[in-house]
């Protein structure tokens, strides 16, 4: 099993003296065995001011190349937490970045902060509005392969939030990574752990957390809580370090690594017997794609396009479909056996066009395709009859990709055959949550 390395340090204004406490880290993490290192959120530097004139593109970054050259030299992918300058340049503020350094040297990763951390504590507590120099992230990375399994990346704050978690996990990530420069006083209170094992729990992954610790300033107004940790998909912590000693207290010295094994068979079978069903039918607002930010016209750069709420660019729904006719409509058909028991069932003297309800099973939907009445019908299109849970029966045309469209030709050759098809939800189709039975049919 591959062993991977979570690293503590304190990072300060000088980034010369961020990057020799890093470079020692990659140093004991190879010497531990380890197959990839993971350093904590802004490793490159933190400070109250001046923060500007330190960030560097990665191509200029003293902290970045002298990092590469030891991923080059170790042959360790290392994960690493640092500033970017911001896509505006003018607007005075910069990024917050996690980068991915392959045990070749070369940047194949990056990520950008999504939620940043505006935090005002009452009682004359510490105060911090990241969003005052930070430019927020507008994308969520799929996971990438990597010596330990899948990884995907979110920094510090994004671990208040259970929807990238759970996201990245149905993508198909295996370790979850939350670098980060925790406050104190929010890890004292426990939130730290408490969180971590949460994200772990619930998407049965394996969580690595490495932390900032210590002072950061000479005033002491930057603290981090540290207790780096990693958290195995049952939510045992199998590799924790020190932290934050509380007022007075320094840490000092090259930084301290901690190592665990991450076993991918491990994470297949609590996922396997966790046995966990999302009901997306009955919270549906949860299972939608798009979720408009908080404060969109304040955060987002006035060259980005803006959504109104609730809504998402979708492609033109046809009015027509590419369904082909069908094969002999003028000739007398016999009632297929299942409108049949329909009719005995509603005591009907003529078809109503419709099926026995069928259970639905979670995003799929059974779609029933029946020949027309006896009587010659007129050349027609099928169309789709819904019945919802209240009762009644209603009809709404056939939305449907173009690969569903040529399904539906093979299926009009016969009478009466069933289909299965697996309908992607953003696609919005039909509410599948709704429906208790659907028949696609040609009506008199």
């Amino acid at each position: 099993m591959p062993l991977a390395a979570v690293g503590q340090m304190r990072s300060t204004a000088s980034m010369a003296a961020n990057l020799k406490q890093a470079q020692a880290l990659v140093r004991k993490a190879h010497e531990a065995g380890a197959k990839a290192l993971f350093l904590p959120e802004a490793a490159d530097y933190i400070t109250t001011s001046g923060g500007l004139k330190l960030c560097k593109p990665v191509t200029e970054s003293e902290f970045v190349l002298g990092l590469q050259r030891s991923a080059k030299q170790y042959s360790l992918a290392i994960s690493v937490g640092i500033h970017e300058p911001a896509t505006n340049a003018s607007a005075n503020k910069v990024k917050n970045s996690l980068i991915w350094i392959d045990a070749a040297g070369q940047i194949t990763h990056r990520y950008q902060k999504l939620h940043l951390f505006d935090m005002h504590v009452q009682g004359g507590g510490p105060q911090m509005k990241e969003s005052d120099g930070v430019e927020p992230g507008l994308h969520l990375p799929h996971p990438f392969p990597s010596p330990v399994g899948n990884l995907g990346m979110q920094i510090c704050f994004d671990l208040r939030f259970p929807e990238p978690a759970l996201a990245l996990r149905s993508r198909g990530a295996h370790v979850l990574l939350y670098p980060a420069a925790f406050t104190t006083p929010t890890g004292r209170a426990g939130h730290w752990e408490v969180l971590l094992r949460a994200r772990a729990i619930e998407t049965q992954s394996w969580v690595v957390a490495a932390a900032q610790v210590g002072v950061h300033d000479e005033q002491g107004k930057r603290r981090s809580w540290g207790h780096s940790m990693i958290v195995d998909p049952w939510g045992k912590i199998v590799a924790e370090l020190g932290g934050d000693g509380g007022e007075g207290a320094s840490w000092e010295g090259e930084g301290e690594i901690a190592v665990a094994e991450i076993d991918l068979e491990y994470v297949d079978k609590v996922r396997r017997e966790s046995g966990l069903t999302r009901r997306t039918d009955v919270y549906a607002e949860l299972a939608v794609r798009f979720y408009p930010p908080i404060n969109t016209l304040q955060i987002l750069p006035p060259d980005q396009p803006r959504l109104p709420p609730q809504t998402q660019p979708r492609k033109p729904m046809p009015l027509t479909l590419n369904i082909p006719l069908h094969p002999r409509p003028h000739l007398p058909q016999p009632t297929p056996p299942q409108l049949r028991h329909a009719l005995q069932q509603h005591g009907k003297s003529r078809p109503p066009h419709t099926l026995p309800p069928r259970p639905l099973r979670p995003r799929r939907l059974e779609l029933a395709l029946a020949g027309p009445p006896a009587r010659p019908l007129p050349v027609m299109r099928p169309v789709l009859m819904v019945k919802v849970q209240e009762g009644g029966f209603r009809t709404r045309p056939i939305v449907a990709q173009q690969r569903v469209c040529d399904e539906f030709r093979t299926q009009t050759q016969g009478r009466f055959r069933e289909a299965e098809f697996q309908l992607a939800a953003e696609r919005n189709l039909v509410r599948v949550h709704e429906a208790a039975v659907c028949a696609l049919v040609y009506p008199a």
